[in-house]
């Protein structure tokens, strides 16, 4: 049994922004319709301003002074709240993965974030550190996944126990890498977003301008109107493809037992530690771009799910051959190394579609 620990006195300021973040529409709302625009004048603004942020500072340290953890035999305890007290204990063994990640204000601080996801615990973590110390992260996730000798053998094989631990490392290459920047579907996405934006300026860009610019569209050839199409098209390639960079460089699995570390991302750096005995499909995805090149991308699935911005799964490998896909997995998960043959529809099926 370990003691109460609270988070990193760093963490008040992660909560203040957090809760800042939170209640930023609700404040500008406030500011703006909330009284006349001369009622806002210098000494009222200044005293709001400075209001609200000692109200926010005393809830970040409040809500930072009231949370504490610790580990008591096969359960992590949770203890938080300001006026209502949550008390959470979660089963060692309803935990299938913990995500360790360190931003880059944590990393100015040398700590990290850690994510407790357990199985069926949803599309978010059950439980979010903010800010530890590495050290702590590390023998946090040691203590929660690491399973004792006494419950998982049986009969004690001494020639087992003093064998060293098997390790398997996974690589994804500069060139692959660079490939998958290029061929990434997060095109359209950002493409959207340049849109978003675009609408979303209309309000601080004055009339004339718009109109003027407009103007000079339509009455101008085709050919500016696809060279500006082109323009917003390369900017959203640039865009999805620096996030590639960001997100996938530095990409390693580690395999140490039973256990996958995967490791990436550039600016904000992430670990997450998979038991493969929770790992329950795999999925490979053929975008339109990468088919001609004979690229995929494989996702596992596990108890519980994964983060939403991968569709509630784990990235495996970013990009491989889908020829060599076979071998890949009999390095990292040889369980899943099996040929998958395809059939085609009987022919008589195309009356009912």
């Amino acid at each position: 049994m370990s003691k109460p620990k609270r988070l990193h006195p760093i963490a008040i300021f992660f909560l203040f922004f957090a809760s800042l973040k939170e209640l930023i529409f609700p404040i500008i709302a406030a500011f703006v319709f909330g009284r006349g625009a001369s009622s806002w004048d210098f000494p009222f603004t200044v005293y709001f301003a400075i209001a609200g942020l000692i109200i926010f500072s005393i809830y970040g340290y409040l809500k930072w002074f009231t949370f504490t953890y610790e580990i008591d035999g096969d359960e992590l305890k949770i203890k938080q709240g300001i006026f209502v007290k949550k008390h959470r204990f979660i089963r060692r063994e309803r935990i299938y993965s913990i995500d360790i990640t360190a931003g880059l204000l944590q990393r100015l601080f040398h700590l990290v974030a850690v994510k407790v996801e357990t199985a069926g615990g949803g599309n978010e973590p059950e439980v979010v550190l903010t800010a530890v110390m590495k050290e702590d992260a590390l023998h946090l996730r040691k203590q929660l996944l690491e399973v004792s000798i006494e419950s998982e053998v049986t009969e004690v094989d001494f020639q087992n126990l003093i064998e060293p631990i098997a390790k398997t490392q996974w690589k994804l290459s500069n060139q692959y890498l660079l490939f998958a920047g290029l061929t990434s579907s997060g095109i359209g996405i950002a493409f959207m977003a340049i849109i978003a934006l675009a609408t979303q300026l209309e309000d601080w860009i004055p009339d004339q301008y718009i109109i003027d610019t407009f103007g000079y569209l339509f009455q101008s050839s085709l050919a500016g109107i696809i060279i500006m199409a082109v323009i917003i098209v390369l900017l959203s390639w640039v865009i999805s493809f620096s996030g590639t960079l960001l997100k996938y460089g530095g990409f390693i699995i580690d395999k140490k037992g039973d256990e996958l570390e995967i490791t990436r991302g550039v600016l904000e750096k992430r670990q997450l530690t998979l038991s493969i005995t929770r790992i329950t499909a795999i999925r490979v995805v053929e975008s339109l771009l990468r088919q001609p090149f004979g690229l995929v991308t494989v996702y596992v699935e596990s108890a519980g799910g994964g983060s939403k911005d991968e569709q509630l799964s784990t990235v495996l490998f970013p990009l491989v051959r889908k020829k060599e896909l076979k071998d890949h997995l009999r390095e990292v998960i040889p369980d899943f190394a099996f040929e998958q043959p395809i059939e085609p529809l009987p022919k008589r099926a195309k009356r009912d579609m």
